[in-house]
């Protein structure tokens, strides 16, 4: 450790359906985009141009996949390990 550096912070891993997940949206979108932007025919502008949007937004939707994938995996454990009382209650 130098420069007054903590401990390194767990590492999240990356699953197969997180880039799933993203490359669909970013091609859904990609070509959304491309749609907007340019007429729907099917030459090489419209095709770089959804392409491009595509990579522009899987480098910018890659942290918040991510993150929405880390909140909903902390929900999920801190569901799990919550104490329940069902069943147990006592009627006095």
């Amino acid at each position: 450790m130098t420069n007054g550096q903590g401990p390194p912070e767990e590492e999240l891993p990356i699953y197969l359906k997180d880039f799933l997940a993203l490359a669909v949206v970013s091609l859904v979108f990609g070509v959304a985009l491309a749609a907007l932007l340019r007429p729907v025919e099917p030459y090489s502008q419209f095709v770089f141009t959804a392409f491009s949007g595509a990579v522009l937004l899987a480098f910018f939707l890659f942290v918040p996949t991510m993150a929405v994938r880390l909140f909903l995996e902390e929900r999920t454990a801190e569901d799990e390990s919550a104490p329940t009382d069902r069943g147990n209650a006592d009627t006095e």
